[in-house]
């Protein structure tokens, strides 16, 4: 009862008004100068205690307050002896303190599961603040550089320049490869940057992955696709030129034997075929060489629009002739794109020519092209047909020099469109479903 909030407030104002009744009495009607200020002295510590009182109990209020504020939520709070009001107040202080040291306790949790998946990754990752101070360097990255920590991303300049040359001249979303020696390992690099905010605080995450193994895998299987293309084409030429050559070399071997004018026919036709598959030898080369001397390109600005048109006029009469329909879509926004004109041209003819033939198979062919712009400002250049599609088994092969499934291919256009999307950093893709049709989709 004592400690009742209530009781004790009540108790010192009645004390206080009673007391200070008792002072204005015998200051007004008694003689009594002593007891007077005595009484005075009373009210004044009454008056002194009351808010002193108050004070204790808001101190409470204070430190749940500052608990909040230093995120403090060990305390707990108990108050049904100042009174029932009291009770469920303190009560609900310690329904939010829980409600706040579970929120905590969680928020650790999963910085310790974030965290240990950053160590756990593969990919290196430095992140780097306002001030290119580095807050977060996992194990991957600290292996792959060979460096137990970096201070700041100037050290990155001091150490590694040519890195850090990179990635400031990449931005956010951008990703680049590089070569580089780290005591004495040679390392192919994959780097990308993204700029991100937490509570308004800029950062930069920058990844790292090496990529050596998975392009020498690459590089083995491109060069083992290009022999086996290669060989097959010799191969196809040299066993009927030996053939030839041993058949020729019979018929002249005894120096004794008169030829007969048939035998001279022969040996003539047999010459001439070996002269002729020469010269197709040679062609093949020359084409082959054609591959490795695609001019760097002369980047423009490029409307979208103008150039499909333009390579629709070019086609238009063939397509008529073949009873093909093209149709060309645009979103209602201009789409411009930096490119070489000339080289993309080449790219979309090579397409457009393959879906041509491919749409031939099939009742009412149909191509379709579309221009896509995204937000993130990338263009998409899809070239689709509703042939017969492509085979999964030939699927993985058409970007291999001299392959064809074609009589007259000869196998090269696939393979130069690569290399000029490659030229201008971007890619190009195939889609294709047996009986449905094949897309073929430019991205830059």
């Amino acid at each position: 009862m004592f400690k009742n909030f209530k009781f004790n407030v009540a108790f010192r104002q009645i004390s206080l008004v009673a007391t200070m009744l008792a002072f204005f009495y015998c200051m007004y009607y008694t003689n009594f100068y002593v007891t007077t200020f005595i009484l005075l002295v009373i009210a004044v510590i009454l008056f002194w205690d009351t808010m002193n009182y108050m004070d204790k109990t808001n101190e409470d209020f204070r430190a749940f307050l500052m608990g909040i504020q230093y995120e403090d939520f060990s305390a707990t709070y108990s108050g049904y002896h100042k009174g029932s009001s009291f009770g469920k107040l303190y009560e609900a202080f310690n329904l939010i303190t829980t409600k706040f040291r579970n929120i905590k306790a969680e928020k650790v949790a999963n910085h310790q599961y974030l965290q240990t998946i950053i160590e756990h990754v593969s990919t290196g990752l430095l992140c780097i603040n306002e001030e290119e101070e580095v807050v977060l360097m996992n194990k991957a990255l600290k292996e792959l550089l060979r460096k137990p920590y970096l201070k700041d991303f100037a050290a990155v300049k001091k150490i590694f320049p040519k890195l850090h040359q990179l990635i400031i001249g990449l931005e956010s979303g951008q990703n680049e490869l590089i070569k580089m020696t780290v005591q004495n390992r040679l390392l192919e690099l994959s780097v990308s940057v993204a700029d991100f905010k937490l509570r308004e605080i800029p950062y930069k995450l920058i990844s790292f992955q090496n990529i050596q193994k998975e392009l020498e895998e690459k590089e083995l299987d491109a060069w083992q696709k290009l022999i086996r293309t290669l060989t097959h084409e010799i191969m196809n030429s040299v066993t009927p030129i030996t053939s030839l050559a041993s058949s020729i070399n019979s018929l002249i071997a005894d120096s004794s034997k008169t030829l007969d004018e048939e035998e001279m026919e022969d040996i003539r036709d047999g010459i001439y075929a070996i002269q002729k598959r020469g010269e197709g030898l040679l062609h093949f080369t020359e084409t082959y060489r054609s591959l490795t001397k695609i001019p760097p390109p002369k980047f423009q600005l490029v409307e979208v629009q103008p150039l499909l048109e333009r390579i629709h006029i070019l086609f238009k009469p063939v397509l008529k002739k073949y009873g093909v329909s093209l149709n060309l879509k645009f979103p209602s926004s201009m789409v411009v794109f930096i490119a070489d004109v000339e080289l993309m041209e080449q790219v979309l003819i090579n397409l457009l020519k393959n879906a041509m033939e491919a749409a031939r198979e099939v009742d009412n062919p149909t191509i379709e092209i579309r221009a896509i712009k995204t937000s993130e400002g990338k263009t998409y250049i899809e070239v689709q047909d509703n042939g017969k599609g492509i085979p999964a088994d030939v699927l993985d092969k058409i970007f291999v020099p001299f392959f064809t499934t074609k009589k007259e291919g000869s196998g090269i256009g696939l393979s130069l469109s690569r290399q000029i999307m490659r030229l201008h950093k971007g890619n190009i893709e195939v889609n294709s479903v047996l009986g449905k049709g094949t897309v073929f989709i430019l991205s830059l």
